[in-house]
């Protein structure tokens, strides 16, 4: 579908921009659905004990939500040459999804965020700098209005779970390397009514499917980052492309580094799936463009020669 469909689509800049802009507007839609809902009553919809979950199924499916859609709402913002109206409401946006983020509590939703940002913004420190210290400003003055247990969520706690730095995760990821092991060829055999997966999307195929499901999975995260090394190359050589080839790389980076703490890429039509087949089209866009640009700019070349050669 992905392939027939916004594959198909994009034909110039414009198509472009218009593929990350619907990234950017689901994280726009949540949090509007998610703010209205607050307006009248934030326990009923937003929050199970303490943490925030929106209109997902859980504080991490929402935290990824939000952190999957960062980099597109930074690309409508830079993409904005002038400081109008529209450039302030996605500014607006890109803090109350932000702000979400740190009420979900989920340190894989924070790491995935940070990472998209430091790679988004990789050659410009001081922009860096600078956006970094304007959310962290604005976040403090949000919560320093805000008792710490205030209505359903507990800042402290959520805090906590931030800075405590404890490893949540060992003794599932032991064990799924553990099964891993024991059935390194077609995985462990399936136990129960249902199939489950544990909190990595690697380590989980590696269980469950052993080396027949891994080795698919690993070839695929290599092109990612091949993609990601490929769309570098051309934002330093053509610097007019590089807030384009940015938000791809970052939005990939992001899905990566989160896909190694949940299983989110074993989805079935998902939200993330969905996103890194739209992020791996954007960047395939851009590098045909490239490529075509490249032939176009050799046959020129030829043809001038030519026409050099017969006078």
């Amino acid at each position: 579908m992905v392939k027939l469909g916004p594959s198909k689509w994009l034909q110039d800049d414009n198509n472009f921009h218009l593929g990350v802009w619907s990234l950017a507007m689901v994280g726009v839609m949540f949090s509007i659905a998610c703010t209205y809902q607050g307006a009248f009553n934030m326990y009923a919809m937003t929050f199970n004990q303490g943490r925030f979950l929106g209109t997902t199924g859980n504080p991490i499916h929402a935290s990824i939500l939000l952190s999957v859609t960062i980099p597109s709402l930074i690309f409508l913002i830079e993409s904005r040459r002038r400081w109008d109206w529209v450039k302030f409401l996605w500014i607006a946006f890109l803090f109350v999804n932000a702000y979400f983020l740190f009420l979900t509590g989920s340190r894989t939703g924070m790491i995935m965020c940070i990472t998209s940002i430091l790679l988004f913004y990789r050659n410009r420190v001081g922009m860096l700098l600078r956006f970094g210290l304007i959310i962290g400003l604005i976040l403090a003055i949000i919560l320093s209005f805000i008792h710490p247990n205030s209505g359903t969520t507990d800042y402290t706690l959520l805090t906590d779970r931030f800075v405590s730095g404890g490893n949540t995760r060992e003794g599932v990821w032991q064990n799924m390397w553990n099964g891993f092991i024991n059935n390194p060829l077609f995985g462990r055999p399936l136990d129960g009514d249902r199939l489950g997966f544990g909190e990595s999307s690697w380590l989980a195929t590696a269980d469950t499917t052993g080396l027949l499901g891994l080795i698919p999975l690993i070839m695929m995260g290599l092109g990612c980052l091949q993609m990601m090394l490929q769309l570098h190359k051309l934002g330093v050589k053509k610097p007019e492309q590089f807030l384009h080839t940015s938000t791809i790389i970052a939005g990939l980076s992001s899905i990566l580094i989160g896909s190694l703490g949940e299983p989110f890429l074993l989805g079935n039509l998902s939200f993330p799936v969905m996103s890194l087949m739209i992020y791996l089209s954007l960047g395939k866009y851009l590098l045909d463009v490239d490529e075509v640009q490249k032939k176009y700019s050799l046959w020129q070349k030829n043809q001038h020669s030519g026409i050099l050669n017969t006078m």
